[in-house]
């Protein structure tokens, strides 16, 4: 397992994690949303997807926090 994969499992169990209040969507659903209306990803995959961008973010802040 990678890093990038450690920290997309973690995003992942974030994202699965955060409460839903009714007639009010969390960052994931909100982040689902925009992401279903650029690609033809739906369900799961554009949560997997989502995690993954999540971790590519936690790896760029990593990299710019070393320089």
């Amino acid at each position: 397992m990678t890093l990038r994969d450690y920290f997309a499992a973690k995003a992942m169990a974030a994202f699965i994690a955060e409460p839903v209040n009714e007639g009010e969507s969390g960052t994931a659903w909100r982040w689902a949303s925009q992401l279903q209306m650029h690609t033809q990803m739906s369900g799961p995959d554009i949560f997997a997807h989502a995690a993954y961008m999540m971790a590519d973010a936690m790896l760029k802040a990593r990299e710019a926090s070393n320089d």
